[in-house]
Parts: structure tokens; sequence; C-alpha cells
């Protein structure tokens, strides 16, 4: 079980509420929603059925998230999503909740609230993404969420977030060049130089080296895709669909899905550090030769498993 101390999380972590492909239930496997959190960010990617009870049993709360990003709009997606949204304005919450997708999600918010008779108690923002939309649309103290068009039947977007990489002081050269005084520190802060003994200082000169942001890709469902393999360059984490294995490649052309080899080959093309699969199809009750097939393509491939965490650790210098 993961127990969560508040609302403030220092580690990069990811953890899989949601792993199968669309069609009937599963006994294992529950539709796709990831929860992430980093700091004072924590956010949804895609709200399937039964998200809320995948919530309740990874002991993670709802009222903490500041977004829920959606990939598209396949029932398998979206589905948990309004009774995420009822509970919380049920259970009095205050706060802002943004929530991003393509085109047609605000129509089926308000649709939804319309026949089922909620109106929030909160400041619910909707913002829809053009099909065509590429880059960053969100920003925080924290991280930026950048999203790409996939390859699926319907317009679908893979989401790319990137830590902010913080400016860190060296104390040791701060106290070398004479920076030792409060109001040097708001001056260099502030205006980025200072004027110490006559001598300029500058921030740039007593700063540490900057470490590489982390980053974890979500490309949602989709064919194996040059916008794949961009969004995922040198990332961190890639979570990315195999609906299939690679004896069924036509069947996941057809259907606008990948296998399991041809998510490693996005791994690969795409310098990835780690490649985990998901969105595994009801017709595999064990996933593990999905996971051998990809490592034959890229060995640093691993299985998403429901509430277990995927942790992201900060890069050295």
């Amino acid at each position: 079980m993961i127990i969560s101390s508040g609302f403030f999380v220092l580690s990069m972590k990811i953890i899989p509420l949601g792993t199968k492909a669309g069609g009937s239930a599963h006994i294992h496997r529950y539709p796709s929603s990831y929860y992430f959190s980093f700091e004072n960010e924590h956010c949804l990617i895609d709200a399937g059925e039964g998200v809320q009870f995948q919530l309740l049993r990874s002991g993670l709360s709802a009222h903490a998230l500041k977004n829920i990003f959606i990939t598209h709009l396949h029932g398998d997606h979206v589905l948990g999503l309004m009774g995420v949204l009822s509970n919380l304005s049920s259970e009095h919450r205050t706060n802002k909740l943004s929530i991003y997708g393509p085109k047609g999600l605000r129509e089926l918010i308000e649709v939804l609230c319309r026949l089922t008779h909620v109106e929030f108690r909160f400041n619910c923002d909707i913002y829809e993404l053009e099909e065509a939309f590429q880059g960053v649309f969100y920003t925080s103290n924290c991280i930026t969420v950048e999203a790409l068009p996939m390859e699926h039947r319907i317009p679908c977007f893979g989401y790319k977030i990137t830590e902010l990489v913080r400016e860190n002081i060296d104390i040791d050269k701060a106290t070398d060049l004479g920076v030792i005084q409060p109001e040097h520190f708001k001056r260099l802060k502030e205006e980025r130089f200072c004027t110490i003994n006559s001598t300029n200082i500058t921030l740039e000169e007593i700063l540490l080296p900057k470490v590489t942001p982390r980053t974890v890709v979500f490309c949602g469902d989709t064919r194996p895709c040059t916008n794949a393999v961009s969004i995922a360059q040198d990332c961190d984490v890639l979570i990315y669909e195999s609906t299939f294995a690679d004896n069924l490649k036509t069947k996941a052309h057809e259907r606008y899905h990948s296998t399991a080899k041809q998510a490693a080959e996005v791994a690969r093309q795409a310098n990835v550090t780690l490649l985990y699969l998901t969105h595994i199809s009801n017709r595999y009750d064990d996933a593990t030769p999905l996971v051998e097939e990809a490592c034959t393509i890229f060995p640093n491939t691993y299985l998403c498993k429901e509430l277990e965490e995927i942790i992201i650790p900060k890069h050295s210098l």
C-alpha cells in the first residue's frame, strides 16, 4: 500500500492505477489511469473506470489533484472522470481543478453534469487542445507539460512532463567572493548581480552546475509514429502502450495500437532510459511474454504494475 504523508512529495513518482486496454472487465487490471506526483504537483493522466477505487486502495487522495490530463476520449480512458469530479464536489472541495484534453472534453463533462444534476462547488477549468496542437501548455513552479499528437483512431495526445530545475547557489563559492550578507543574496536574486568591495559579482558566478531535468512521457494510445519518438526523446521513463504481441501487429495497425516489440523500437529510437509497457489486451492474463518480446529490442523494459510506484531518481551533477 502507498501511504501519502501529505500533499508535498519530494521524490518524482508515477503510480499506475489502471493498465488494461479497452474491452470487458479484467480481474487483475483496471482501465487506463496514472497518478503523477512531484513536490506540490499531483495530477492524473487519464481516468478510466474504477479510478476512484484504485485511489482508495493506494492511499492517494483525489483532493490533492491540481490537474487532470486526458490523452483521448475513448471510454477506457475517461469513464471514471465524472465520478472523481462528482465526489470531489460532494466532499466540499474548494480548490480549483484544471482538466486538459482534446476537443470534446468540455462537452462530455457538461453533458454528464447536466444529465446527472451535478453542480461543482469548486472552480473546474477545462482546457481543450486543438487536434494539431504541439508544445508546452502547462507550467507550474516545478514542472512543465508538453503535448504532441499521436496516431490513433480519434484525436489523441502524448504528454511529456519535465522537471523545472531550480538555480542553486554554491555557498563555498559565494563565501569566497564575499557574498555573505542577506542583502547580497537578495540583490543577486532580484538583479542577478551585486557590487561587493567595488567588485561586481554576477549570480552565474556562484551557481552550482544545473542538473539535467527529469522527464516522464505518456504516449496514450497510438501506432508507432515519428511524434512518439520525438516526444519521448531522451526521457527518463516512457509509459507506452503494448496492446498486442508482435504476432498480432497487423491487428495492432488496423486498430491504431502498438505491439510490445514496436514499443521497444520507439524506446530504442528515442534513447529513453526506461520503458514501461501498459494498455495490455485482456487476451494476456500474464503479460510476461510481452516484456520478454520487448527486451529483445530494448533490454530496459518493464511492465507497469498497478499500485506499484515508479520512482524517477534525481540526476547527479
